[in-house]
């Protein structure tokens, strides 16, 4: 079992699995069960990094951790994951500027790494 990620100091990498399904990307992250989908692959990578922020923009208006209540994935997106074919690299999740968002040193520490299943079973 992966252990809940409350603060950013917990997480520095967010995994995700991109894979396609019905005509549409879905990235799913691992050791935070946020979600998203796109059109294209991009787009699925873009969705995906703004529902990152979203749930600590959230949180921290809220007065809670960044990532507080966020659990990991069910043990079968795990699997896609371990499963990935291609390896995507690391990419920071960009905050928006201007916003009401978590200290710069929040935003600077949360990279995408990201893997592809090209199809599923």
């Amino acid at each position: 079992m992966v252990p809940r990620v409350k603060t950013v100091d917990d997480l520095t990498t967010v995994k995700v699995v991109f894979f396609p399904e019905q005509g549409r990307w879905i990235a799913h992250g691992i050791n935070l069960y946020i979600t998203a989908h796109g059109k294209t692959l991009q787009e699925a990578q873009y969705e995906f990094g703004w529902a990152v922020v979203g749930v600590v923009i959230a949180n921290v208006r809220r007065g809670r951790q960044p990532f507080e209540g966020i659990g990991a994935a069910p043990d079968l997106i795990r699997e896609l994951f371990e499963e990935a074919d291609t390896d995507l690299g690391e990419r920071q999740i960009p905050f928006p500027t201007g916003a009401s968002v978590p200290p710069a040193f929040v935003a600077a520490k949360i990279i995408e790494s990201g893997k592809l299943l090209s199809r599923l079973h």
